[in-house]
């Protein structure tokens, strides 16, 4: 696989189930990482809402 520490391109080989693992590997742990994302961002939500509900009322106070 490996000449003179450089890799070798092997698409059918080596190189592809290499590639292949990794996939699988990075695509679970994107999911993974997606759900916690998603967690803070519903619980960051919550906690803010109520600053985020004041803003429309003092913007309509400042425009009229």
């Amino acid at each position: 696989m490996f000449k003179f520490g450089i890799p070798v391109y092997d698409p059918i080989g080596q190189v592809a189930g290499w590639k292949r693992e990794h996939i699988k590997i990075f695509y679970q742990l994107f999911r993974i990482c997606a759900h916690n994302f998603k967690i803070i961002i519903q619980k960051t939500y919550s906690l803010k809402c109520n600053e985020w509900n004041l803003v429309p009322d003092s913007v309509q106070k400042v425009s009229s």
